[in-house]
């Protein structure tokens, strides 16, 4: 297995169902897996998560209460390859979005612990907004078409769409067990390891689509941490 995706939920039916087929439709790895977390504790989304098909589907957890991000241990655990992506479910990454993010990777220096997909933020996208491309540029095959900056510093890169050797989660003990909010401490104890970090750029403008539901307190509550978070990075 070359990649494992992992996934938790937490919102709304149609939110999070439209993001899960689209990103399952938008995979284009052939030796792939998905491991999916279900901290929803609305029961037509229970339904919806048990129910789901697909080949690339290997696991399905639904938690009784929810844990948060915690449980991105608990699918760590249960993966089966060296290479790991956090995907949320109100995201949709672009097509091909593994593939090339996991040809990429194979690129990079060994010391990169994690490789961040841009996305959209408001008008602009994340790595536009907080001016990622005055960092350091790491070459590849593609040229320009992918572009690839190191972080430089304990900024908040997106983990909406975010890649990682299993080493960095071993030897930073495991994702943060908190509820929400946590990109910031992963990327501070990535660095505090030894490991740098950077974001992923493209040039045909290929991006994660954010979909927050803003009807939804659970969501409200990420984009504040996460603004906060960012804030305090500074």
């Amino acid at each position: 297995m070359k990649l494992s995706i992992i996934m938790l939920v937490y919102n709304k039916l149609d939110l999070c169902k439209n993001c899960i087929i689209h990103n399952l439709n938008n995979s284009a790895l052939d030796n792939v897996e998905f491991l999916i977390w279900c901290n929803s504790q609305l029961v037509d989304v229970k339904n919806f998560i048990i129910s789901l098909r697909h080949p690339k589907i290997s696991k399905i957890f639904i938690s009784d209460k929810n844990i948060g991000v915690s449980a991105y241990n608990h699918l760590i655990e249960q993966s089966k390859s060296n290479y790991i992506l956090e995907l949320d479910d109100d995201a949709i990454a672009p097509y091909e979005f593994d593939k090339v993010m996991v040809e990429l990777y194979d690129t990079l220096p060994s010391d990169v612990g994690l490789l961040g997909l841009d996305m959209s933020w408001g008008k602009k996208t994340f790595a536009t907004r907080y001016s990622f491309t005055d960092y350091t540029h790491y070459k590849n095959a593609y040229g320009d078409k992918y572009r690839i900056y190191e972080q430089g510093k304990a900024d908040l890169i997106p983990g909406t769409c975010r890649m990682s050797r299993r080493e960095l989660w071993t030897k930073c003990g495991g994702h943060p067990k908190v509820l929400y909010g946590s990109d910031l401490k992963v990327n501070k104890n990535a660095l505090a390891h030894n490991f740098k970090t950077s974001i992923l750029l493209t040039a045909k403008g290929k991006y994660v689509i954010h979909k927050p539901d803003p009807n939804t307190q659970v969501q409200n509550w990420k984009m504040r941490t996460c603004k906060i978070a960012n804030k305090n990075a500074s």
